[in-house]
C-alpha cells in the first residue's frame, strides 16, 4: 500500500523529505512517518497508506513519551 502511495501522493512524500533533511540540518528530532516501516508500524495499520490508524498513532505517541 505504501509502495502505491509514494506513486499516487509522491508530493507527500517528498515534503516529508525535505522535512527530515531539515530536521536533521537543525538537530530536530523527528517521529513518525507515512512509511510504516520508518514509523514503526506496520501496513495494516494505515487505512490507505498515508492516514494511519489508532494502534500506529499509539505507537507513534508512545515513541514520543519514551524521547
Amino acid at each position: 500500500m505504501y509502495e502505491l502511495s509514494k506513486k499516487r501522493h509522491h508530493e507527500i512524500i517528498d515534503v516529508e523529505k525535505k522535512i527530515h533533511e531539515l530536521a536533521n540540518i537543525l538537530g530536530v528530532k523527528t517521529i513518525g512517518s507515512y512509511d510504516p516501516q520508518i514509523a514503526g508500524c506496520e501496513e495494516s495499520e494505515f487505512f490507505d497508506g498515508v492516514h494511519p490508524k489508532k494502534t500506529c498513532v499509539r505507537k507513534i505517541m508512545e515513541q514520543i513519551q519514551s524521547g
